[in-house]
């Protein structure tokens, strides 16, 4: 939670002030998350980054899942050598122009990439960004569950119902060379181990709250195994999803080159106000990251627009094709209201004094 505790713009928060609607739509996209007011960002998809306007990454040197070069460069190490930052080759601003059929996208999906891909789908009309990868082999140790053999759900049972051993090993590998993105949900399954076989590594998930990790850069055919541990669990029979898939980097690329174009060129932020110029290439919908609030108000060139609700928690607003002067402004609601009430009550309190002061100086002469 190093944003919260640093000070500075980042997308892991734990914060009563959080909004629930958006934290509950942050895990549907695929990020760790308790769907109330916390989530916590582990390496995602570059659709998921340009969705964020995650510009920057920082991680772990001896991390065992290092960043791929087609998405990231790296641009230092910390003075004290434990951590590399890098920056996001496909960062997108805080707004940015989408198609209108933004207004009816839904992350409401059981897999968290449909998800991503009903965000892109509507924003830039590119489909099939997502791309499959090949089950290989499914091994089973005091477990019954059939072949895995495709991204879905699996049910399982114990062969000892007194056993606390026992686990679902899947073997896969990327249809093409690139980075592999997994997503493992059981209601009852807590941990995974994935091993890679090409480099000897392996790196542990937690999947009691479910995300979205990104397992490096692979090359195709490359052997990765998921190794789930199911012996734990308090009953009997449970179930896991595994969805796992390569990203069509060119099919990514037309749809960032388009996303971009209607990005907004900011040159004044702070907590309350943002300020910049949009050129729209069309009549489309302005997308913020922003969680939508009653408090923003969205100024074009000067006019007070109407407030779009992206997918029930983000802030956007419709825009026309053109060069437009863009502002942000946040007021929280009721607080104009609060100060005018808080003011109308301290001068009711000095009214009473003054009334009080001058009804003692009378009484006073009146003794005298």
């Amino acid at each position: 939670m190093d944003p919260c505790l640093y000070g500075y713009n980042g997308m892991s928060i734990f914060s009563s002030m959080a909004y629930e609607d958006y934290s509950a739509h942050q895990k549907d996209v695929g990020m760790y998350g308790n769907n109330i007011n916390s989530y916590t960002y582990n390496l995602q998809t570059p659709i998921y980054n340009l969705m964020y306007n995650l510009k920057y990454i920082m991680k772990v040197k001896d991390d065992k899942l290092p960043l791929s070069e087609d998405f990231y460069t790296e641009l230092y190490t910390t003075s004290d050598g434990d951590t590399v930052v890098y920056e996001n080759n496909y960062f997108l601003p805080i707004a940015f122009e989408v198609s209108s059929d933004i207004e009816n996208w839904t992350s409401d999906f059981e897999n968290p990439f449909d998800s991503q891909q009903s965000f892109i789908s509507s924003a830039s009309g590119a489909s099939d960004m997502f791309i499959p990868v090949e089950y290989e082999d499914t091994k089973t140790y005091e477990i019954n569950c059939e072949n895995i053999t495709q991204n879905g759900t699996y049910y399982f049972t114990k062969t000892d119902e007194e056993s606390t051993t026992g686990s679902i090993d899947i073997t896969i590998s990327g249809a093409q060379d690139g980075n592999v993105y997994l997503y493992l949900n059981s209601p009852e399954v807590e941990n995974a181990d994935v091993y890679f076989y090409d480099s000897n590594e392996e790196t542990h998930m937690s999947i009691s709250d479910p995300y979205i990790l990104d397992l490096g850069w692979h090359e195709k055919d490359e052997q990765i195994t998921v190794s789930l541990e199911c012996g734990s669990i308090d009953g009997t029979s449970s179930y896991v999803d595994i969805y796992a898939y390569n990203i069509d980097k060119e099919e990514f690329e037309a749809a960032y080159q388009l996303l971009s174009l209607g990005g907004m060129q900011v040159d004044s932020y702070s907590d309350t106000k943002v300020s910049g110029t949009v050129e729209a290439g069309y009549n489309g919908v302005l997308y913020t990251s922003i969680p939508y609030d009653e408090g923003w108000s969205i100024y074009i060139d000067g006019e007070k627009a109407e407030n779009v609700m992206i997918d029930g928690c983000q802030l956007g607003c419709e825009i026309a094709q053109g060069t437009h002067r863009v502002t942000f402004k946040y007021c929280p609601k009721g607080l104009r209201l609060g100060a005018a009430i808080t003011g109308a009550s301290w001068l009711g309190v000095l009214a009473f004094f003054a009334f009080r002061k001058i009804r003692k100086k009378k009484t006073d002469a009146g003794i005298a």
